[in-house]
């Protein structure tokens, strides 16, 4: 159950130990399917875990996957990804309170924002593909309030001292996404941030496809 995990998550930031983090993350990744967004929440806490072991099983936590007769970790290319409105509800809005509750340090809220965009931005892929159209033609069929929400969130990260240049420039181009598929749109998303800071981040890191987008 939902309420499970998050319980669960604890583990993950707290002095809990390390075959204690394990386990919770093992659970997520197993009991779950890949499409629970608290589980994978639960893997984006401990990605960058002191041990290894634990940040083996959240890094397997972000990409669907089977294990075969023979116990052997395989890709799972049926399994359903979270949707872009669990993302918001579930994922971001869940994500935010928990940095304010926690004090969580800037430099492992960054990561993890960082980790939350990269996975918001595969699973809307994964969706559009699945929709068999575009990730513009995905976003622009979102609810406006969701579309809102991710777009305060992106902003939110851009504005963070400790996101790295690569994370500001995924950030930036996740935004610009955002932006590009509702151009059309009678009602409007607002932007977080001025077109002249959001290209400047677009610019900074080394992240290629930000920089492809303003070509």
């Amino acid at each position: 159950c939902p309420e499970l995990i998050v319980t669960l998550s604890k583990a993950g930031v707290s002095t809990a130990p390390s075959a204690s983090r394990r386990m919770a993350c093992r659970y997520a990744t197993h009991a779950f399917q890949f499409n629970n967004v608290p589980s994978r929440l639960l893997c984006m806490w401990v990605l960058e875990d002191p041990n290894g072991d634990v940040r083996e099983e959240a890094s397997r936590g972000m990409i669907p996957f089977r294990v075969s007769s023979d116990g052997v970790y395989k890709p799972d290319s049926a399994a359903p990804f979270p949707t872009f409105a669990s993302l918001c509800q579930e994922g971001i809005s869940g994500l935010c309170q928990r940095f304010e509750d926690e004090k969580v340090p800037l430099t492992t809220e960054a990561k993890i924002r960082e980790a939350l965009v990269r996975f918001v931005q595969d699973c809307v892929a994964a969706n559009a593909r699945k929709s068999q159209t575009s990730t513009e033609s995905y976003l622009a069929t979102r609810a406006l309030g969701n579309l809102q929400l991710y777009a305060d969130y992106l902003g939110q990260s851009l504005e963070l001292e400790r996101l790295s240049p690569a994370g500001e420039s995924a950030a930036a181009e996740a935004l610009l996404a955002v932006l590009w598929s509702n151009r059309s749109s009678k009602q409007k998303v607002q932007s977080p941030v001025t077109e002249e800071r959001l290209h400047s981040r677009l610019l900074k890191g080394s992240h290629r496809g930000g920089q492809e987008a303003l070509a």
